[in-house]
């Protein structure tokens, strides 16, 4: 299978010492040490479409041994959009990835993103017992890939997205109130009437009539105040993460 492989830097890109770590997906294979995952039935957004547009439709430039030039070529729009947020400090970007925030963030965005195409395969039994590499993979190409430089690729600060402090609290505690709130909404069962708690003496030959129905007054009150409390819950979660 192809696959793209993207690393990132805090050096200078172009220093032959630069240090270049991995910048894996969630589940699309990257480092050759990180074993399958599987993903069912939710799905990352990004890994799917990164599949579809690198691996499921650049298999048969593979297969027709096509010059390295030609995957480039057709390198799709968002994944470059991708690389850039990212070196730009992105948070947002930097969240769809599988390295973690504060780890590719540490001593700030990378400088630099190296984007190079492999052919990947299963590692035997062996290679994996002794090496244990899940993967052994072929450059596409011979000259190491394609280098961008955070310097010549800066983005307005207008359009560059910083997740606000404790969203993921403030989504949590979000859930958490809209389950109570549904629950203090649910409407009660009927109450029954004094009358129809009292024993009915039933007269021969007359049918019994039914018992009267007697709707909980404060129903309505908890269904309206806890309609209202969703509403409320939604859209200050809106406005803080937004």
């Amino acid at each position: 299978r192809v696959n793209l492989v993207i690393e990132y830097t805090h050096d200078h890109p172009g220093n032959r010492s630069a240090t270049w770590h991995p910048l894996d997906f969630k589940c699309v294979p990257g480092s050759v040490d990180r074993h399958p995952c599987l993903l069912s039935p939710y799905h990352s957004r990004l890994d799917w479409e990164t599949w579809i547009r690198t691996t499921a439709s650049m298999e048969h430039f593979y297969s027709h041994n096509a010059p390295p030039n030609t995957y480039f070529d057709r390198f799709p729009p968002f994944l470059h959009s991708l690389v850039l947020r990212i070196m730009n400090g992105d948070e947002d970007a930097a969240g769809l990835i599988g390295v973690p925030v504060a780890t590719l963030y540490g001593s700030g965005p990378p400088r630099g993103v190296k984007l190079r195409f492999y052919s990947y395969q299963f590692s035997t039994p062996e290679e994996w017992w002794r090496t244990g590499a899940w993967w052994a993979r072929t450059p596409l190409d011979e000259q190491g890939g394609v280098v961008l430089a955070a310097e010549d690729n800066r983005m307005p600060e207008s359009e560059i997205r910083k997740t606000p402090a404790g969203r993921g609290a403030v989504l949590l505690w979000s859930a958490v109130a809209l389950v109570c709130c549904c629950a203090v909404a649910r409407p009660s069962p009927p109450l029954p009437s004094p009358a129809a708690a009292a024993p009915i003496q039933k007269r021969r030959g007359a049918p019994a009539a039914p018992p009267e129905v007697v709707q909980d007054p404060g129903t309505a009150a908890r269904v309206a105040a806890g309609a209202g409390a969703v509403v409320a819950v939604i859209v200050e979660a809106a406005v803080l993460v937004a």
